[in-house]
């Protein structure tokens, strides 16, 4: 009789052991699944922007493509964004009144950190600023007006 007790015990199974065994048996799959992949991790993307005599360049926004943002260098010139593991694109540095070598850095795939990733920062209209136009009237009879550059 006991014997037989023990086969219904276990054969009839509760909802909430069935659920605990599916849980389980879910949470193994995803591990086996997750292994398998690596557990796809950040990867950190840092350098300094200085200037050829070597002085930091604070407020430097680096723009990284493919949506992985932006950052800002500190007091230091020093930047670091992270990104997805197996990003490719590009980081491009840029301050108004700022020309940059290189003009861009550009990666495919990124596996690990990467270090040491500098720019150097020069004085003088950056590529990417153009002259900016102003008109305006003179206020007498709306026919007087006025044009001018600045640079």
């Amino acid at each position: 009789m006991k014997i037989e007790r023990l086969k219904s015990a276990h054969t009839n199974k509760s909802p909430i052991a069935r659920f605990f065994r599916w849980l389980l048996i879910l949470l193994i799959l995803s591990l086996s699944i997750g292994v398998s992949h690596g557990f796809a991790k950040d990867k950190k993307i840092s350098g300094y922007v200085r200037t050829s005599s070597g002085n930091e360049i604070s407020g430097v926004t680096i723009t990284f493509s493919n949506g992985e943002g932006s950052t800002t260098t500190d007091s230091s010139g020093y930047y670091s964004q992270k990104v997805k593991e197996g990003w490719s694109g590009t980081a491009t540095p840029s301050k108004v009144g700022y020309n940059f070598d290189p003009a861009d850095l550009n990666y495919s795939k990124v596996k690990r950190d990467q270090k040491d990733q500098d720019h150097i920062g020069t004085q003088g209209q950056s590529e990417s600023s153009s002259d900016l136009e102003v008109r305006g009237d003179d206020g007498d009879d709306g026919y007087g007006c006025f044009v001018g550059c600045l640079n």
